[in-house]
């Protein structure tokens, strides 16, 4: 007999599975690609700043 998820479990996630061959932790490059936009979110801010401004301002000063 195999072990399955109640059921559910089986219901909620339906069609929102992994597929079987993606290696563990796959979720977790989607947050690394979340940090990445952030950083260049400030990178951008900092130079729609300078641009306003018209002087310089670097990015840990936004």
């Amino acid at each position: 007999m195999a072990l399955r998820a109640p059921r559910v479990l089986r219901l909620l996630f339906r069609g929102r599975r992994h597929r079987q061959d993606h290696i563990i932790g796959y979720e977790h490059t989607f947050t690394h690609i979340v940090f990445d936009l952030l950083r260049n979110q400030r990178a951008i801010d900092a130079i729609a700043r300078a641009a306003a401004g018209k002087t310089w301002i670097g990015v840990s000063e936004v």
